[in-house]
């Protein structure tokens, strides 16, 4: 099992976002850390690179794309590890060779994408793939985010959000063999995020606010990966092959 902890050196993530939204994300790719491991691997969409330089640790090669030049050219700045290399490229346009990727990871991206362009995206990830090559994808659940007695707001920034029967139902259409999983809160977490709800530690001095010291230092490990209880969970996470 692989014990995570988050590099210190992406602050610009935990300066403008919670911690637990930080390593809720980081999470993901801990996951992925047996998958890559000794493998040359395609990344689309590596955010702030924190996840790239983490399973650089494992893998044997990453080509790391993004369709930001100026996002490309500050995370290689940044970068410290030889064998990342990170390049500016159309995820629905790959640059690359038939059969070139043991693992291809497309992590809070494909939400983002038109839906027009679904097909031709995970097409084009299915033809980089080796025959025996994984693909690993992860998106948020749009079930999660809607709030009860709440109109729901859809960020402006997805085109569309996924349940997990269409999430799976798009993948299936490309692949022969999806394994479908969620990753959601630990039942510490869940309890956590029930007191904060009900009220009861806001007025509490921090060092006897159990919640506020929770959140302020959260790890992976409150965040699992699962097969259960899949309609609620946060985010939808599937290992796909051909």
């Amino acid at each position: 099992m692989v014990q995570a902890k988050a590099p210190d050196h992406t602050g610009v993530i935990l300066g403008e976002v919670p911690r637990s939204f930080y390593i809720q994300h980081f999470k993901t790719y801990t996951l992925c850390a047996g998958h890559v491991k000794d493998k040359r691997v395609l990344e689309i969409g590596f955010g702030y690179g924190y996840g790239t330089e983490y399973i650089a640790d494992f893998a044997k090669e990453i080509y790391a794309i993004d369709l930001m030049e100026e996002k490309v050219r500050t995370v290689s700045e940044k970068s410290t590890k030889s064998n990342v290399k990170f390049m500016q490229m159309d995820g629905a346009d790959l640059k690359f060779e038939d059969r070139s990727f043991d693992v291809v990871l497309a992590f809070h991206l494909i939400e983002h994408i038109p839906r027009a362009e679904h097909d031709l995206f995970l097409e084009g990830i299915k033809r980089v793939l080796r025959d025996d090559g994984k693909f690993i994808v992860l998106t948020p659940n749009v079930l999660k985010m809607i709030k009860k007695d709440q109109v729901y707001e859809k960020n402006p920034y997805h085109d569309l959000e996924f349940t997990y029967e269409l999430f799976e139902e798009l993948l299936t259409k490309h692949f022969s063999h999806v394994d479908m999983n969620v990753v959601d809160f630990s039942f510490k977490h869940k309890m956590i995020i029930a007191l904060k709800r009900m009220g009861i530690f806001k007025s509490f001095p921090k060092r006897f606010n159990i919640v506020a010291r929770f959140l302020d230092n959260i790890d992976v490990k409150e965040y699992v990966m699962k097969k259960k209880n899949i309609k609620m969970a946060h985010d939808l996470f599937a290992i796909c092959s051909k």
